[in-house]
């Protein structure tokens, strides 16, 4: 069968005892499709949720082995429910799947960010966006915690309650799992940035209850506030999105970005840079105490950020783009073309950057 338009990074895994491994995906028809790494053969392709025109905007992970993704919705109505499912990455077989809304009881509550796994809890960490449709719930813009070994939901704990659109305070950012410490002790947390509101929060990872939460960004009404996914490097979280109090006339005049630096506990902001007219809707990547991000204007640039005073060391111009960089060997990665952001179509292409032969060391 062919491809729905793709959004999310693919999952490449290695076959039992050396043998061929998989390359899987979701796409936007709410698929999850498994193709073999060695030639692109076709395995299996499952889709999960079959109500409510499903779409897949989570990455997947591997959970203690297995699959694991996200599913999402176009739909604003009445029949989806958003759902976490578990997969046997050789055959697409349901492990299990934990609907976040109970049957009969509203819609909604999809998942659009990528889940995280702590192997040493054998725990699956998912953030959630609104309900559409009541009666409320309350695992709808939350935290949820899953069982990795059959998806039981451990905790949950929900951040806007009755929120059915009205609001947006949607959480796109994946869950960052990290250790913080008041000097006696050692704490692991989940945190995450929320649109909208456009606060980061920081939750114990154990039991879901609330260590700190901080204003990185204003909030607004029709804000993306934090959009995408940050990054956390040695006890500092790099969060991104926009700030929306400075007026914006998309697609003229467009949002301006913001990439914040916090500290890991959401006690205080250690700097911020705007990125103007330009939204920061992609994700950041953080490599050799350099921060990357792509501001997602008509016209982007690549930035190259000081990670401890947040100083634009250089940036790159390219055509337009969400797609979050990926830093390996030396290289700088990052998809271009989109009209999601200003509403007008780019060239689409990867584009790698990197150190020419003999130069001195430099962030690009």
């Amino acid at each position: 069968m062919g491809f729905a338009p793709i959004t999310a990074s693919a999952l490449v895994t290695n076959g039992p005892n050396g043998t061929d491994g998989m390359v899987i995906f979701g796409d936007q028809a709410g698929y999850i499709h498994g193709l073999k790494r060695s030639n692109g053969e076709q395995v299996w392709a499952v889709r999960p949720n079959p109500n409510g025109s499903p779409a897949i905007f989570s990455s997947p992970i591997l959970a203690n082995g297995r699959v694991v993704v996200g599913i999402s919705s176009f739909e604003t109505l009445s029949t989806f429910r958003g759902s976490v499912v578990s997969l046997d990455p050789d055959t697409g077989d349901t492990i299990w799947q934990t609907y976040l809304i109970p049957e009969g009881s509203g819609s909604g509550a999809g998942v659009w960010s990528t889940p995280t796994y702590d192997a040493e809890n054998d725990m699956v960490y998912v953030t959630t966006a609104n309900n559409y449709t009541g009666p409320p719930t309350d695992t709808s813009d939350a935290f949820v915690a899953l069982r990795g070994r059959d998806g039981m939901i451990a905790w949950k704990t929900q951040l806007v309650a009755n929120d059915r659109g009205q609001f947006e305070a949607d959480i796109g950012d994946s869950p960052h799992i990290y250790t913080i410490s008041n000097g006696t002790t050692v704490e692991k947390v989940v945190g995450a940035g929320q649109k909208e509101t456009g606060k980061y929060w920081v939750l114990d990872a154990a039991t879901g209850d609330m260590v700190g939460s901080i204003q990185a960004v204003p909030s607004c009404a029709g804000s993306e506030g934090l959009f995408a996914t940050g990054a956390v490097s040695e006890g500092v979280v790099f969060v991104n999105g926009v700030n929306c109090n400075i007026p914006s006339k998309p697609p003229f005049l467009p949002p301006t970005g913001a990439v914040v630096a916090l500290k890991s506990d959401a006690s205080q902001k250690l700097w911020a840079y705007t990125s103007f007219f330009a939204p920061v809707l992609s994700g950041v990547a953080v490599a050799n105490g350099v921060v990357y991000f792509n501001a997602s204007g008509l016209f982007s640039i690549l930035y190259a950020l000081d990670a401890e005073t947040g100083r634009v060391l250089t940036g790159v111009l390219t055509s337009g783009g969400i797609s979050g960089p990926s830093v390996s060997n030396g290289q700088i990665y990052v998809g271009t073309g989109t009209k999601f952001a200003s509403s007008v179509p780019t060239p689409t292409g990867i584009v790698a950057i990197g150190l020419p032969s003999g130069s001195a060391p430099r962030p690009f």
